[in-house]
């Protein structure tokens, strides 16, 4: 052999050599049931993608807050095993999908976390692909249908629109003895999933639904389409929106001489509606899940307990709880939180079902009263 070819055969084993040492670094670390590179010691990277700005922002810091207090609990209680919770935010911006997916990538990609915890349901659907493929867990403040068939790691910590929509049409037709409704709806995966659920169920028990409207997330002028429901002369309107265009639909329905009761979900627990709107449209109530959180809970995270901030805060739990048995693993993870049964927390007792809902559960309804968020039926349900 002469030395040249000898000198060929050389580099070419180096070149092989090279790539199986570069393939190795890139994959080799790689855990083979999750996205999540983790080498057992240090901080546990989590994060969190929530609504800090926009109409829902009161929700989103809401939410914010009760996360961040959680961590600290877990981490003040030593951790996981002694490896403290890394929390890394991001801003979805109202719950924009777009920039909820490019949130969850970096987070996913980037960052490296075991578990995200997800606020709106526009939010959670359009990034669970990212999170799915990349085998982490993912807990949504999502009430969309959708979420229950969505993926494997994905987990719904608060009731679903289905269940919802049916509680309040059963209420509004069968307790309130209303016929003849008008409904309105926001342009997002929450809101016309809510509506929508609404709508069947209550044109299912034989009510009428005389006009159905549709504004923008964060509208400022909401008096056209609350022109044409006026006309409609309905007994009441079925509403689905966050605090910014709530309060603006309230103040422009006094404005217009629409005096019938409001109807809506879960986003009305924002205590800014019911302090900005005091002395505009006549009754207002709303479906809220059940929950039983301390008056502790709520000093702790600011005195808004908007919609989910009790069940971020039991998600994070949950998940620590779940961890401490089973590590970092995702996969091990996902199939523990499958058997969560009985769990008491700021937000009830959670039990997890087969598709990531939650199991049974009841609906309060509560109303505004002078300012203030009150109780009007509680534990009721479809």
């Amino acid at each position: 052999m002469t030395l040249d070819k000898t000198t060929k055969i050389l580099a070419w084993l180096a070149g092989i050599v090279i790539i199986a040492i570069i393939l190795l670094v890139v994959f080799g670390n790689g855990s083979p049931t999750g996205n999540v590179i983790d080498s057992g010691t240090g901080p546990i990277k989590i994060g969190l993608i929530s609504p800090l700005t926009g109409s829902a922002a009161s929700i989103g810091i809401a939410n914010k807050n009760a996360v961040e207090l959680a961590v600290k609990e877990v981490n003040d209680e030593g951790g996981i095993n002694g490896r403290p919770l890394q929390l890394i935010v991001e801003d979805s911006k109202n719950v924009d999908p777009k920039e909820a997916t490019t949130a969850m990538q970096k987070l996913v990609n980037v960052d490296k976390v075991t578990a995200v915890f997800n606020v709106g349901s526009g939010a959670t659907l359009a990034s669970h692909p990212v999170a799915e493929a990349g085998k982490v867990i993912h807990f949504g403040i999502a009430s969309n249908p959708k979420i229950s068939d969505a993926g494997d790691y994905l987990f719904r910590a608060c009731p679903s629109d289905d269940y919802a929509g049916k509680v309040a049409a059963k209420y509004i037709k069968e307790t309130m003895k209303i016929n003849k409704v008008a409904v309105l709806k926001c342009d997002n995966d929450w809101c016309t999933g809510l509506a929508d659920a609404f709508v069947q169920s209550y044109t299912a028990l034989g009510g009428e639904v005389l006009i159905q409207e549709q504004i923008k997330v964060d509208t400022a002028d909401a008096r056209t389409e609350l022109s044409k429901i006026k006309e409609t002369n309905p007994e009441l309107v079925y509403f689905t929106g966050y605090p910014g265009e709530t309060i603006t639909v309230f103040k422009q329905a006094k404005e217009l001489g629409i005096s019938v009761p409001f109807f809506g979900g879960d986003a009305w627990t924002d205590e800014s509606i019911a302090k900005e709107t005091q002395g505009t449209v006549g009754k207002v109530y709303f479906t809220t899940p059940s929950s039983s959180y301390s008056s502790e809970f709520a000093e702790k995270i600011g005195g808004n307990v908007a919609i989910g901030a009790a069940e971020s805060y039991d998600s994070i739990h949950i998940v620590a709880q779940v961890m401490r048995k089973v590590g970092t693993n995702t996969e091990k993870i996902k199939d523990e939180l499958y058997k969560v049964r009985n769990y008491h927390g700021q937000s009830g007792i959670i039990g997890i079902d087969a598709k990531g809902d939650l199991l049974g559960g009841a609906l309060d309804i509560k109303t505004l009263q002078g300012g203030k968020i009150v109780d009007y039926a509680k534990g009721v349900t479809a």
